[in-house]
């Protein structure tokens, strides 16, 4: 699974892309729906004197309900990391326990106080509450996700590039940035059509998240164009590394169609530019730089790379 560097309560964690963050969304809607059923349940059970679960009596319940089953064991590893999961399994199972206090009573055939009750309620809310909060923190993290590549967009890219422009300075890591243009998409999306172009963006992000580090950060800048921040990438193999990269590229099959028989098959390549981050300079200077090489890199025939030199001078667009 393509997996994404993000930043929670100033850890680095890491998730997966957008398409990944709303399925487990989605999860998370239909544990709501199943609390609801439960609690339900529970309430015809104490005040109608219906039968409850004994699941519900045992020491293990918050285990044993739907809720607790996707918690143990269907919610993906990434998302245990997430600040707020771990509080979660925490206030179910308080929950949980306060149910079974209830029932017991009832069964014992003593009435439950409203006080008592209240204090259930109590520990219900507090549960929604964790749960909302969770959905929260995930739909942040989807906002700073290009919805169609799963890259990071621009939203997230400046504060993320500017925490590792402190740590340049402070002469902690060196940091590479690699601006990416698609060569002649324009030809793509008339030749094959925009579901095609479409298609050729997602196969170029997936393969760039496949062939770096887990810790490099890949932004969606505009269009086809692509930033990649890669810390701790020394100039003395930066060329290597990211000629590897262009290289790989041109043998990844783009298709214009799953499962359709008359689907065709391209190829796409791209234009890399190299400039790195340099203490006391800007991170946007340093951006500025690698689109200065990207620019260099289309004018000397495209499907090349080329690093920033003070000799590129500024490119005129168009």
């Amino acid at each position: 699974m393509d997996m994404f560097s993000v930043e929670q309560d100033g850890k680095e964690e890491f998730v997966p892309p957008a398409d990944e963050i709303r399925r487990v969304m989605a999860d998370i809607d239909r544990q709501i729906l199943e609390h609801v059923g439960w609690l339900d349940q529970l309430n015809a059970a104490l005040i109608c004197g219906l039968p409850s679960d004994t699941d519900d009596l045992s020491g293990s319940a918050h285990h044993c309900c739907p809720f607790g089953r996707w918690y143990d064991s269907e919610a993906p590893d990434w998302l245990r990391s997430v600040s707020g999961f771990a509080e979660l399994g925490d206030s179910h199972r308080k929950m949980h326990e306060g149910a079974s206090l209830l029932l017991r009573r009832s069964a014992e055939g003593r009435p439950i106080e409203k006080a008592e009750y209240d204090v259930f309620l109590k520990l219900v809310t507090d549960l929604r509450w964790l749960i909302l909060l969770l959905k929260r923190t995930l739909e942040d993290l989807l906002f700073d996700f290009d919805p169609l590549t799963g890259a990071g967009n621009r939203v997230g890219m400046s504060a993320k590039l500017h925490k590792q422009q402190q740590l340049v300075d402070r002469h902690l890591v060196d940091c590479m940035l690699v601006m990416m243009d698609i060569d002649e998409f324009k030809l793509v999306n008339d030749t094959y059509g925009h579901m095609a172009g479409d298609r050729a963006l997602v196969a170029f992000t997936k393969y760039i998240m496949r062939s770096t580090r887990p810790f490099d950060m890949l932004f969606r800048y505009g269009g086809e164009e692509f930033l990649l921040c890669a810390p701790q990438s020394g100039m003395d193999r930066a060329l290597e590394a990211v000629e590897r990269l262009r290289e790989g590229l041109m043998e990844v099959p783009v298709t214009t169609g799953d499962g359709d028989p008359d689907a065709e098959t391209f190829h796409i390549t791209a234009s890399f530019g190299i400039a790195f981050m340099e203490k006391g300079i800007a991170a946007e200077e340093a951006i500025r730089r690698a689109d200065i090489a990207v620019y260099a890199a289309k004018k000397a025939g495209r499907n090349c790379t080329k690093i920033w030199s003070p000799e590129m001078g500024i490119p005129l667009y168009a």
